[in-house]
C-alpha cells in the first residue's frame, strides 16, 4: 500500500507505522491522511495472482485519495461497534495532538468499545470529529451501531469444540465476533443454560467461551492464549474474562 500511495502524483510521501498498523500519507497540498487497513489483508490475500493483488491495492488507494475517510459521510446503516484494546492507536494520536480522539467507552478490563464503518475493505474508526461533522449524538451512534450488530447476530452460531470440558466458539462473519461481547442478552441467555461463562478474545474475529468453573477448561484456554500470543496479525487480549452480574470481569488464571 505504501508504494501504491507514493505512485500517485498528489502524494508527497507515505510512511508505514509498524506498531500502529497504519499508513500515514502526506499530500502535496499539506493535508495528511492516516489509514488503518484493518481488514484489507484478508481480502487481498484471497486473490490468486500477484498482479490481481497489486491492482486491488491501487484501486483501494485511488478510492481513498479521491474520497478521504475523514470527509466521508457517516452511513448509519453501516455502523458497527468494535471491541479492541483500550487506548487504541494512542501512540499515533499522541504524536498528532491535533487529531480528534477516537470515540470509545470501556467494556471490560483492558478493552473498549469503538465504532467503525467498513469502507473499501478498510475499517474506518470513528472520531469525535466525525461525530461533530455528522451531527449524530453519541446515543444515536450507539443505537444505530448496536442495532446493526443485533441484525448480524441473527446469523451467529455457537460451535461446540468440546463438551467435557465445555468449550465453544462463536461464528458470525470472521471479523465482528468480538463485538458480541457487548450484547448482554447473549451472555445472560448462555449463562442461564450453561452456568458460569468464561471468555477469551485473543485476536480480531475469534472469541471462545467455556465453563468458567471447570479447571480443565481454564487450563486448555490459558494454554491456547499462551500459544497464540505474538502470532496473530491483529491481537486483542491475552486475558480470560467471566460474565458476572451483567458485565465482564477478569477471570483468575
Amino acid at each position: 500500500m505504501q508504494e501504491a500511495a507514493r505512485s500517485h502524483a498528489e502524494v508527497k510521501n507515505a510512511v508505514i507505522d509498524v506498531e500502529g498498523k497504519s499508513l500515514k500519507i502526506a499530500m502535496n497540498d499539506g493535508h495528511e491522511l492516516t489509514l488503518y487497513p484493518d481488514n484489507i489483508e484478508a481480502h487481498i490475500s484471497s486473490l490468486s495472482s500477484r498482479q490481481q493483488r497489486l491492482d486491488e491495492v491501487q484501486h483501494h488507494i485511488s478510492i481513498l485519495l479521491e474520497n478521504p475517510l475523514s470527509e466521508a459521510p457517516l452511513l448509519v446503516d453501516e455502523l458497527l461497534p468494535a471491541i479492541r484494546e483500550q487506548n487504541l492507536f494512542s501512540d499515533i494520536l499522541a504524536a498528532n495532538p491535533d487529531s480528534a480522539p477516537l470515540v470509545q467507552e470501556p467494556i471490560a478490563p483492558g478493552l473498549s468499545i469503538y465504532y467503525v464503518i467498513s469502507e473499501s475493505e478498510l475499517l474506518r474508526y470513528l472520531t469525535t470529529g466525525d461525530l461533530k461533522r455528522s451531527g449524530l449524538s453519541e446515543n444515536r451512534l450507539s443505537e444505530s451501531a448496536f442495532g446493526n450488530l443485533r441484525n448480524r447476530a441473527t446469523k451467529m452460531e455457537i460451535v461446540a469444540l468440546s463438551e467435557d470440558p465445555w468449550i465453544a466458539t462463536f461464528v458470525m462473519d470472521g471479523v465482528n465476533e468480538g463485538a458480541l461481547m457487548a450484547l448482554p442478552e447473549i451472555w445472560e441467555d448462555l449463562s442461564a443454560k450453561r452456568g458460569s461463562i468464561g471468555l477469551i478474545y485473543p485476536s480480531r474475529g475469534s472469541i471462545f467461551v467455556f465453563d468458567a468453573n471447570s479447571s480443565p477448561a481454564r487450563e486448555i484456554v490459558l494454554a491456547y492464549l499462551r500459544q497464540e500470543e505474538g502470532s496473530s496479525a491483529y491481537p486483542v487480549s491475552n486475558q480470560m474474562y467471566e460474565w458476572s452480574e451483567g458485565g465482564w470481569v477478569l477471570l483468575a488464571h
